[in-house]
């Protein structure tokens, strides 16, 4: 999953510019301790225990992403209306949320219904 990762690469390079870190040795680093991770797994034999934690681990990392990008769009918002821009622009911002929000909503709920047929339903949804 490309989405995830790139999350986590953005994330993991913020962190590095904040620690005052080079991006591409920490990567590197992380990496070789990854590996040595993967070959402790490996000769242990603990890929066994992952059935039981895959899936709840991949849900627990897609509700933080999640998070973080809510409270990157709450945080626009909020810049949008602590800046010197026009009541009008302010406004703008709020129904354009607002009308994605409201679009997500309904594109998830037509899975649903019985307009179309269900494939086309189910391309539609998939981007809710």
């Amino acid at each position: 999953a490309t989405g995830p990762e790139l999350a986590y690469t953005i994330g993991f390079y913020n962190l590095c510019k904040q620690l005052d870190l080079e991006y591409l040795p920490v990567r590197w680093w992380q990496g070789m301790w990854t590996a040595l991770f993967t070959v402790l797994c490996a000769i242990t034999d603990s890929c066994a225990l992952m059935k039981y934690v895959t899936r709840f681990t991949e849900e627990i990392f897609s509700s933080i992403v999640s998070i973080l990008e809510v409270a990157a769009a709450l945080t626009a918002i909020v810049n949008i209306f602590l800046s010197d821009l026009s009541t009008g622009a302010q406004l703008l911002s709020v129904i354009l949320t607002s009308a994605t929000y409201i679009t997500a909503v309904k594109f998830r709920d037509l899975r649903g219904s019985d307009w179309m047929n269900a494939t086309f339903r189910k391309h539609i949804s998939n981007y809710g």
